[in-house]
């Protein structure tokens, strides 16, 4: 049971969209909701406590959990027991030798940071003379390639407890979601042994109508898409802190 809660703010007084939802909700159910912002929690200011949720970027959670000690396994962006959904080849690299491979082949491909999802957006690479679009990301940055492919829509599904609880479409022609790929693609991941308590599953349909998972998202610090409700998102949020701190 949580009996409290820290939201991250970039700046005071200005929470974005899921600090909101979070602000709103949680005095609804009883827990006290304060902002905090980076620089309080590295200088340790935050009375932390394993049922005191922590909620926000990922450097921020990342950074409140080893402060508690606690070490959780976070969810892979392409688990094993998914590789079978990519629809595509997706491998580990370094960055160097994902510009090598586009400048000696001449063909586009897409990248994604590895270990550090912010570290720049993922983005389809045509030519090595964009990569200036890589934040200044080194060569030896590990990443994620894949095959770059076709699609005509996007869309994300929230679990809860191993319960798809909202579908939000963020990309593309408005287009029902793919239901029954998507919870075909729960129950494999997991009868797998890799769900958490609380994450998202995004898939692209592509032209003909074959959907293909673009990845999935740990719900430590996932946002919040249009048509999702505060309740869902929250309930998603508390979920997965809970189980990452080993908090009933």
């Amino acid at each position: 049971m949580l009996r409290a809660a820290y939201i991250q703010v970039q700046q005071a007084g200005r929470p974005d969209r899921e600090a909101v939802a979070l602000l709103e909700e949680l005095p609804r159910r009883g827990i006290e909701a304060t902002t905090f912002t980076l620089k309080q929690l590295s200088r340790r200011r935050l009375g932390l406590a394993p049922d005191v949720l922590v909620a926000g970027g990922m450097e921020a959670v990342r950074g409140a959990l080893k402060q508690l000690g606690r070490t959780g396994t976070e969810l892979p962006t392409y688990p094993l027991s998914l590789r079978d959904r990519l629809g595509r080849t997706v491998w580990e690299a370094t960055l160097g030798e994902a510009l090598r491979r586009v400048e000696t082949r001449g063909e586009p491909l897409f990248i994604k940071p590895r270990l550090d999802s912010k570290r720049f957006t993922g983005l389809v690479l045509r030519d090595a003379s964009e990569s200036f679009r890589l934040a200044g990301a080194s060569r030896g940055t590990p990443v994620w390639c894949a095959e770059p492919i076709e699609i005509v829509a996007e869309h994300r599904a929230y679990v809860v407890e191993g319960q798809v609880v909202a579908v939000a479409q963020y990309d593309g022609s408005p287009r029902p979601a793919p239901s029954a790929w998507i919870d075909a693609t729960l129950q494999q991941l997991i009868d797998g042994g890799e769900a958490p308590a609380g994450f998202a599953i995004d898939v692209a349909t592509k032209p003909g109508g074959e959907p293909v998972l673009m990845e999935c998202n740990d719900g430590f610090a996932l946002g919040q898409y249009d048509g999702v409700s505060n309740a869902s998102y929250v309930d998603l949020v508390c979920a997965r802190w809970r189980e990452l701190v080993g908090a009933d």
